[in-house]
């Protein structure tokens, strides 16, 4: 919804009536006065609201139905497993010949493809992913594909903003549950490489059970002493194993492996038991694979039911604050200084929406009389949780007056823990040259030049910024705390 909300500033598809008509209804299902912790109470008025402008906007556009469940597809665990093991069985024939070679075994491919993955596993420790959005972008062209031609909304302006609002979707969520999503493809694919293995080793024992197959081994450029070290190496230990366990199953090793009996497997008339190299192929893909892929499944698990229950909404993100403020700010004063001048009424207007949105609606704002140039700011003795000091554009910006200013007012934020914010009103200055001077520019360049000096970033009214709120947000010092 937060997607959908952005892509349409306007209000065409989503009126700002019912934006509010949602907010006021999901107050009623879902109080603030509940007894439950405050970050629990916001996420249920957040998921109210969000359902029912949910159910309003799929009433008329039935498209989005469509892309939300797009979205929303879910493959049940069981379906996975299933298809794995089924696969599996599939996957290992052991050929029409009835006839196993030892070398062409289609285990030894899956043994190797598992390896190469618990490889690459590890040096992804010290090798930074792929960006996570680079992997959703395909899913999303996807859906966008199917709704964006307006076959499905009827409107093609709609369709379009469905597909920005797809686009915006995937971005917040990447930033938000990327690492969820990744840990449960992660257990999901585990899930199913340990299931496909069971499959291809059960397939083995039931054509095992209807069908004598044999052994032997073909190769052009390998001998027998190198096909017994290939099997030493991948068999050895299994072998090792059962005959300790069970030794009627397999001969010695030392018997097993030997040149001789390499020698007799070889070529195409080669007539050696089968169900010894099953047994073996059976405990070291057990081994090899399944063990490692459920305890990889296990651990993945772990760390999604993990992230799972961090997943929260950014409540400091612009769409947030603005959607909350009615519920924010309690209790919390914020002084308002001009410095150098009278600034107009729609300025005091645009700087007062900007702080109500930044610290809530219930937040009280005190406007102190305009400080003369060169005269020190003495704010009301009443204590406050932020001061936003307010520069006129078109005054040039003097380290010796206005950075003197800036740096005793920072020391003293940092010494009360009051948050500071530098507002420059650009309305004189616009007024004065037109809103696309150069030297707007330049002099914004100087101010924000003046307040890096301090340590502090400035935020322009009305300016360049996409979004001054997150501006606001994002050079509030030090540290944003009254805002709640």
């Amino acid at each position: 919804m937060q997607a959908c909300e952005e892509a349409d500033p306007d209000g065409r598809f989503l009126t700002r009536t019912e934006r509010e008509r949602a907010s006021r209804s999901a107050r009623e299902v879902a109080p603030r006065t509940s007894p439950e912790p405050p970050d629990d109470a916001v996420e249920r008025l957040l998921v109210a609201r969000a359902d029912i402008l949910t159910a309003a906007l799929e009433s008329h556009w039935p498209g989005l139905r469509l892309a939300r469940s797009l979205v929303l597809l879910h493959v049940p665990r069981v379906a996975i497993v299933a298809l794995a093991v089924i696969g599996g069985v599939l996957y290992d024939r052991l050929g029409d010949t009835r006839r196993i070679n030892l070398l062409a075994f289609p285990l030894l491919g899956l043994l190797a493809w598992n390896l190469a993955v618990y490889a690459a596993a590890a040096i992804r420790r010290w090798w930074p992913p792929l960006y996570p959005y680079h992997r959703a972008r395909a899913v999303v062209r996807a859906i966008i594909a199917v709704v964006a031609r307006g076959r499905w909304l009827g409107d093609v302006e709609a369709s379009r903003w469905l597909a920005a609002a797809m686009r915006g979707f995937t971005r917040h969520w990447v930033l938000t549950a990327s690492h969820v999503t990744q840990a449960r493809g992660a257990r999901l694919l585990h899930l199913a490489a340990a299931s496909f293995a069971v499959g291809a080793v059960l397939g083995m024992y039931v054509r095992g059970l209807a069908f004598e197959y044999r052994a032997g081994w073909e190769s052009t450029f390998l001998d027998a002493r190198a096909v017994r070290g290939l099997l030493q190496i991948v068999l050895g230990p299994a072998a090792a194993f059962v005959h300790a366990v069970w030794p009627a199953a397999v001969p010695p090793p030392a018997e097993l492996f030997s040149v001789v009996n390499i020698q007799r497997l070889q070529g195409p008339a080669a007539d050696g038991e089968a169900a010894v190299w099953i047994h073996l192929w059976a405990v070291t893909i057990a081994a090899l694979v399944v063990a490692p892929r459920l305890a990889l499944a296990w651990r993945a698990g772990r760390r999604e039911r993990r992230l799972a229950a961090r997943l929260t909404p950014p409540l400091d993100d612009p769409y947030y604050l603005r959607l909350l403020a009615a519920d924010r700010g309690g209790g919390t004063w914020i002084d308002v200084v001009p410095y150098g001048y009278r600034p107009s009424a729609r300025a005091a207007e645009d700087v007062d929406a900007l702080l109500l949105d930044l610290f809530g609606s219930r937040a009280r704002i005190r406007r102190a009389a305009p400080v003369g140039y060169g005269e020190n700011v003495e704010l009301a003795p009443e204590p406050s949780a932020a001061v936003a000091l307010l520069f006129n554009l078109a005054q040039s910006p003097e380290p010796e007056v206005h950075g003197a200013l800036i740096d005793a007012l920072r020391r003293d934020a940092d010494r009360t823990g009051t948050s500071l914010l530098l507002v420059l009103d650009e309305e004189p200055y616009r007024t004065r040259l037109g809103a696309e001077a150069p030297r707007l520019a330049e002099r914004r360049r100087a101010w924000e030049r003046l307040a890096a000096d301090a340590g502090l970033g400035v935020v322009s009214l009305p300016g360049p910024d996409v979004d001054a709120l997150a501006t606001a947000r994002a050079v509030l010092h030090p540290g944003a705390r009254a805002i709640g």
